[in-house]
């Protein structure tokens, strides 16, 4: 007998993250961001991120992302929950 699982995926209101405030003043906090893979060097797009170090890595065939790490906690932040305040990338 087989089981199935429901997995949220942020669609719906009720299994939505919360929103993130990203506050760019702070030099330091750009670093705590980065990309899947650990990167650091992204950039956001219209959709998600682009990660430079993964656009020039061989092994991985897509440098677009639609979600960030949280380098300290390791939480993975899905874009469309993420709001980038005081300044640009």
């Amino acid at each position: 007998m087989s089981s199935s699982q429901l997995i949220a995926d942020g669609s719906s209101a009720r299994d939505s993250h919360d929103t993130v405030e990203i506050d760019l003043s702070r030099s330091s906090i750009k670093w705590r961001w980065g990309c899947p893979n650990g990167h650091t060097t992204i950039e956001p797009t219209n959709g998600g991120i682009w990660c430079r170090s993964c656009s020039r890595a061989s092994d991985i065939d897509d440098p677009h992302h639609h979600e960030v790490v949280d380098k300290r906690t390791g939480e993975k932040v899905p874009w469309v929950a993420v709001e980038l305040v005081n300044g640009d990338w």
